[in-house]
């Protein structure tokens, strides 16, 4: 697919007769044939994995604001979602509504995309290694990145020991995690048992700071939440918007009052958390700025490619923000023994 990309983006090193084969080829399979730059804006896709229910995607905000952010800046967003079953559908902010056999890069990149950032764990972490063969100005958003890819991420232990802190200056003794099995998991579990270890002066050990990883998932947040509950924990840090979800309706089918008897933070965002019974104390990441952040950083490196041959790219950039408590309903002091 890099020649393709090559073609699309009208880059030196294709020959003419191949360059007529990959158009010819955009023609049969039903693609529009790339304007030139100068006369059009910038395409940029964005690449999340998908859920069913919005309200269950941890990236559904951040997703929101990139494709806000993107079209202020008289881009065009082209959002492709890769469920974990490695199965997709695209969509477009232009209107249009497409499904391909082709991978996620293939897609974007007969859409002619500028550049592309990628958005979470989309269980496709080879195409990351196909973005930096096509050449195309890329930056991953939350998960692992390749060599030669930007990263930017939420700094998930200094998001994990603030909930801790939170949560011990409130009383807790007892504190559980349940978290999202996905490729950051296991720093998420190390962490947690780190600041449970340090807040509260105890040995951190698994019955002390005990953490149960699942699906993201509703059932899975509940039969979580009712395992540490029996662990005897009286607050929970849930990682993900449904097994927050999840360990609400948990507690509600047990008879357990949040917060009166049972404490729940949620490290990431929910979509509505206002407007749960509690409204939910969270730990929130800075999405509008992330969002405008990835943006600028995209889209120099399009004007920097686009400035013509000889142009040396910086070095892949990591970058990390921290996340804020917002404090809500859901967190109370521990009931008295």
């Amino acid at each position: 697919m890099a020649t393709v990309s090559r073609v699309l983006r009208d880059k030196p090193g294709v020959s003419e007769s191949t360059r007529q084969a990959v158009l010819a080829a955009l023609d049969v399979l039903g693609y529009a044939r790339p304007t030139s730059p100068v006369e059009a804006n910038p395409v940029v896709g964005i690449v999340a994995p998908g859920f069913t229910v919005y309200w269950h995607d941890p990236w559904f905000q951040l997703r929101q604001e990139l494709v806000r952010a993107l079209q202020n800046a008289v881009c065009l967003p082209v959002v492709v979602h890769v469920p974990h079953d490695s199965d997709y559908r695209s969509t477009t902010h232009a209107g249009r509504n497409s499904s391909s056999p082709t991978s996620p890069l293939d897609q974007l990149l007969l859409r002619g995309v500028n550049g592309i950032v990628w958005i979470g764990d989309t269980g496709a972490t080879e195409t990351l290694t196909e973005l930096v063969a096509a050449d195309i100005p890329r930056l991953v958003v939350g998960t692992a990145a390749e060599p030669g890819v930007s990263r930017m991420a939420v700094d998930l232990g200094a998001a994990i020991d603030l909930a801790v802190k939170h949560l011990a200056q409130l009383g807790h003794r007892q504190l559980g995690l349940s978290i999202a099995a996905d490729p950051l998991s296991s720093a998420a579990v190390q962490a947690f048992r780190r600041s449970v270890a340090g807040r509260l002066h105890i040995a951190g050990t698994r019955a002390q700071a005990p953490v149960v990883t699942s699906p993201h998932g509703m059932e899975a947040g509940a039969q979580a939440a009712s395992t540490l509950l029996r662990a005897g924990c009286s607050a929970l840090i849930t990682g993900a918007p449904s097994l927050t979800m999840g360990a609400l309706q948990a507690a509600r089918s047990l008879g357990v009052s949040v917060p009166d008897q049972l404490s729940i933070l949620g490290v990431g965002d929910v979509d509505g958390g206002t407007m749960t019974d509690p409204a939910l104390t969270m730990i929130t990441p800075p999405w509008r700025f992330m969002a405008e952040a990835a943006v600028t950083d995209i889209l120099g490196q399009i004007e920097r490619q686009t400035t013509g041959p000889g142009v040396v790219l910086p070095e892949a950039a990591e970058l990390s923000y921290q996340a804020e408590l917002v404090l809500r309903a859901s967190t109370a002091p521990p009931p008295r023994r």
